[in-house]
């Protein structure tokens, strides 16, 4: 159940993790490093999550260091497998936990800036996490809008069909003309 979106999900967010966590060894900036630093703890965190309510294996969860699958890449009837596997999800218990657990996180963060926070970097950190958190609703958008832009495509060659649908009918051939055998009416009597 829902096995393509989760390991799109996953693959994601470890390719993503992975990013943050090649540039935090050489980042300068204190904002940016925190909110990557934010970020590899939000993703984390929806990993726990994802693992705790799918049950999945932590071979499932490991990152192998492939870069994620790439939706325009794929056959459609692929991405059509991968819309239903999101559709599938979406309306799964599971997943209703995992977005619970989303909109808690979400809530501590809020509650952690307004009442706790001291400095910049505890904003630039629950930025970075809230943004990590929600890394699946780009998973799920992309999904959508590789679907949307393959029927607005084979839609708009419908509509290009007709156009050309004239100048291929089949004519049959006609017989070579000899001119000779073509009179002339000049006016003139023969």
């Amino acid at each position: 159940m829902a096995g393509l979106v989760l390991n799109l999900l996953i693959s994601r967010i470890n390719y993503e993790m992975r990013m943050a966590i090649d540039r935090l060894q050489v980042e300068e900036s204190g904002r940016d490093v925190a909110s990557d630093q934010g970020k590899v703890a939000g993703w984390k965190e929806l990993i726990s999550n994802l693992s705790a309510a799918f049950h999945l294996e932590q071979l499932f969860l490991e990152d192998n260091g492939e870069e994620p699958v790439k939706l325009p890449d794929l056959e459609d009837n692929q991405v059509l497998m991968y819309q239903e596997d999101a559709e599938a999800i979406k309306v799964s218990e599971e997943w209703k936990a995992v977005t619970d657990r989303v909109q808690v996180n979400i809530e501590l963060l809020k509650c952690h800036l307004l009442f706790s926070a001291e400095k910049t970097r505890d904003l630039d950190i629950d930025q970075g996490k809230y943004r990590a958190q929600m890394i699946y609703q780009e998973v799920f958008e992309s999904i959508e809008r590789e679907v949307k832009r393959r029927e607005d495509k084979e839609k708009q060659e419908a509509e290009e069909m007709p156009l050309f649908a004239g100048n291929e009918e089949e004519h049959e051939p006609k017989e070579e003309l000899d001119l000779d055998d073509i009179a002339v009416d000049s006016g003139e009597e023969v």
